[in-house]
């Protein structure tokens, strides 16, 4: 077992001060409260987990990432059909040098994105396909995942400029593309942006030329056609990660948006 970490090792390398680990781990396990000297990038790959601490429970399902700080107390509860994570732990330097990193390191947080997936799936791949250019394509890609995090979370004004109407409604665009794959109300988006709803709705319009959801619905067609790219999973369960209620559901926006059904995609890309 890797220290710190309770889960089966599947695989595990540590690059530049980072470690990064695929982990199993046993249906239903329950771990009791404790810390973790270095603060850690958990992705879900398959299962899930319930973290309890002392900001309340929180879930992070499969294609979710959850952050945690340092030295938080926190106690597991795993999926009762077992559960595959993702982890990396980040060096206390050069790594936290970087106010940036500090800031996303600094809460704990769930984040679901599309990006976020692709990059935590190519680190799995090159987990588990070593070769002579493996360690600059994991260090790469972990520091590609942590600049994706900066971005994700960076929903708080950073300066007086993010008050003005224009940052907010970045903030509420970034909002979208970290969280594109679960329904986002419209008192959802206006919350944090600071605006009312209808405000929200007419400004966002007039700088983006699209509504909220549409910009929404571009986001997870957008994902979606990189996933069918690849050409390597199934495209019923694309649509549930992309936030689709089943394949049918993709397949008909999928057509209103691109013209031709998901599946001519999947099979044009391989």
């Amino acid at each position: 077992m890797v220290a710190g970490i309770a889960g089966r090792r599947v695989a595990t390398t540590e690059v530049a001060g980072y470690r990064v680990v695929e982990a199993v781990y046993t249906k239903g396990l329950s771990l009791p409260r404790h810390t973790h000297p270095r603060p850690a990038l958990s992705y879900v790959a398959r299962g899930g987990f319930q973290e309890m601490s002392r900001l309340g429970s929180t879930f992070c399902g499969a294609g979710m990432m959850h952050v945690r700080p340092s030295e938080e107390p926190h106690a597991n509860e795993f999926d009762p059909n077992g559960s595959r994570i993702l982890i990396i732990d980040l060096p206390l330097a050069p790594a936290l040098e970087d106010r940036r990193i500090r800031r996303v390191v600094g809460r704990a947080a769930v984040v679901e994105d599309g990006v976020v997936r692709g990059l935590a799936g190519e680190l799995l791949w090159e987990l588990h396909h070593r070769d002579h250019a493996s360690d600059l394509a994991i260090e790469g890609l972990v520091l590609a995942l942590l600049a994706r995090l900066v971005r994700a979370t960076s929903w708080v004004p950073a300066s007086a400029a993010e008050g003005t109407a224009s940052g907010r409604l970045e903030r509420a665009r970034e909002f979208i593309d970290a969280h594109f794959s679960r329904p986002l109300p419209l008192t959802e988006l206006a919350s944090m942006a600071g605006l009312h709803p209808s405000s929200l709705a007419r400004a966002f319009k007039r700088q983006y030329d699209v509504t909220p959801w549409q910009y929404q619905r571009r986001r997870q067609i957008d994902w979606v056609k990189a996933e069918l790219a690849r050409g390597d999973r199934p495209i019923s369960v694309i649509a549930h990660e992309a936030g689709f209620s089943d394949h049918s559901h993709l397949t008909r926006a999928f057509r209103m948006a691109e013209g031709v059904v998901p599946s001519s995609v999947k099979r044009a890309g391989g």
